[in-house]
């Protein structure tokens, strides 16, 4: 019986997929800061208002259709 070799990675496609991992985490990490810094410049110019306080637009009436004709058994 032939002998089988162990199927192992390519140490060169380790070492990709280590830099895709590790470009993900620090590409998280920035974005992760720089929202949190993002929001600290953040400030409001009016406040917000309340739900009660908004007027809720109404819209005229469409047309009219007509009731559709009933079914008659025969």
């Amino acid at each position: 019986m032939a002998e089988m070799s162990s199927r192992r990675t390519s140490p060169w496609m380790a070492f990709c997929a280590g830099a895709v991992v590790m470009l993900a985490i620090v590409l998280a990490w920035w974005a992760l800061s720089a929202g949190r810094r993002a929001a600290d410049r953040v400030t409001l110019i009016a406040p917000i208002p309340r739900p009660s306080d908004l007027r809720v637009p109404h819209l005229p009436s469409g047309p009219k259709l007509p009731n559709p004709p009933m079914p008659v058994p025969k």
